[in-house]
């Protein structure tokens, strides 16, 4: 029994371990937010949604490349957040801190919501650059956001190709 005990403890350890590593640092308040430096910091963010991402803070604190595998690959990057039916959307708050996400690819002209995030819900995204986006949608496409709900949008910037069915 005590065997089985340590084990789940150890468990346990490890699985808070790899939660601790999932950013470059913070707590994700206003005043320590969760600091973003890599593409895998970046993508850490979709465990983080609805409920979970209110009043959550994010800073990005380098520029990110996702022109690289695995992130360029297939439909390349998966859109943030964008389950409309279950409410799983982004409702935290974004500081690029004036950094770049560059070569964003994604391809998925059959699916809804498409972006660097899918669904944003009350979030405020600020000094954020896509650079050299390339972006194929269904409908509701975007650079940041294929949908958006009482988002504040703050010296953002963007660059490339959006392509989609209806409302880009």
């Amino acid at each position: 029994m005590s065997k089985i005990l340590n084990y789940s403890i150890f468990i346990l350890l490890v699985i808070q371990l790899s939660l601790l590593a999932q950013f470059a640092g913070g707590s994700g308040t206003e005043t320590d937010p969760w600091l973003i430096r890599t593409p895998e910091n970046l993508d850490s963010i979709r465990y983080y949604l609805g409920n979970e991402s209110n009043n959550k803070c994010f800073k990005q604190i380098a520029d990110i490349d996702l022109g690289i595998a695995p992130w360029n690959e297939g439909a390349g990057w998966e859109p943030i957040g964008r389950d409309s039916i279950l409410y799983v959307v982004f409702r935290g708050s974004y500081d690029g801190n004036c950094h770049k996400i560059i070569n964003i690819f994604i391809n998925r002209p059959d699916e809804d919501y498409i972006g660097l995030f899918g669904l944003l819900y009350e979030p405020a995204i600020t000094g954020l650059s896509l650079i050299n986006v390339n972006i194929t949608g269904g409908n509701k496409v975007g650079a940041i956001a294929g949908y958006t709900d009482f988002a504040g949008f703050t010296k953002c910037f963007i660059t490339g190709n959006i392509t989609g069915k209806n409302e880009i």
